[in-house]
């Protein structure tokens, strides 16, 4: 059993529940509009790599827009669960092709760029080398390729401190901690660096072109509907995204291999 499976295994509806709560949804539907504008054009079906595919959301919405997926999980049920909504989407499900492994597997499977795009999305904070699943990614990915990422970022933590604990020690105790413990796992997560990504995506051969904050002010505004903070959030990143992609609950990175 890989640790993957270990880490994921009987945590699944526990994430299912999570992603069907509002927060979870707009940061999934954040994600999905800035990984949609970084990809390719999809009329000319490029292959795209969802990697800790989990239970499958953004591979269906990739494989209804036309892209051809290839949707990698090691833990069985999220494969499962990832099999079920495909199944779903009629004949878009026929673009979708399911791999049981990590991307150290896939790089074996597939070998070096054999797909136009990965996607690496809610899974660097769960593996002990976040550096080496950036280098496989990338080594997957064909010249001109895209990588996208979405993780946590550590910097957000420090807001949240702010406007939830309140105290000037829990933002102090924030910014000392990168592992945090991972509620819907019982283990922990490692917190991800703005700064400190794009240079392990620039030793991967990979140059950033866009970096946006995911759920910057969400969080802190519990009595706005989903519909106004959707749009909050989009004006945040389009009047300032490398500002905003500071602060956010999550950041999402896009990035072309130059190499």
């Amino acid at each position: 059993m890989s640790a993957g499976e270990t880490r994921w295994s009987g945590a699944v509806a526990a994430y299912e529940a999570y992603l069907a709560t509002p927060l979870g949804r707009l940061r999934d539907e954040l994600a999905w509009r800035y990984t949609r504008a970084a990809l390719p054009d999809p009329t000319t079906a490029p292959l795209v790599l969802d990697a800790g595919c989990g239970p499958g959301r953004l591979t269906a919405r990739l494989a209804s827009d036309g892209y051809r997926v290839l949707a990698l999980d090691p833990t069985p049920e999220m494969l499962d669960q990832a099999r079920e909504l495909v199944a779903g989407l009629g004949a878009a499900s026929q673009r979708v092709t399911f791999l049981a492994g990590t991307t150290t597997d896939a790089v074996a499977q597939l070998g070096p760029a054999s797909v136009d795009a990965v996607a690496c999305h809610s899974l660097l904070e769960h593996v002990p080398d976040p550096a080496a699943v950036l280098r496989e990614c990338a080594a997957l990915v064909r010249p001109g390729g895209v990588v996208t990422l979405l993780t946590v970022n550590r910097w957000g933590e420090a807001l949240r401190a702010t406007f939830v604990d309140r105290t000037p020690d829990a933002v102090l105790d924030a910014l000392r901690h990168q592992d945090v413990p991972e509620q819907l796992t019982g283990h922990t997560r490692r917190l991800g660096e703005p700064a400190a990504l794009a240079a392990m995506l620039a030793q991967a051969g990979c140059t950033v072109t866009a970096m946006r904050g995911v759920r910057v002010l969400a969080d802190y505004l519990p009595e706005a509907t989903y519909d106004e903070l959707l749009a909050l959030e989009l004006a945040l990143t389009a009047t300032a995204p490398d500002a905003f992609a500071q602060v956010g609950r999550h950041l999402h990175i896009a990035a072309h291999k130059t190499a």
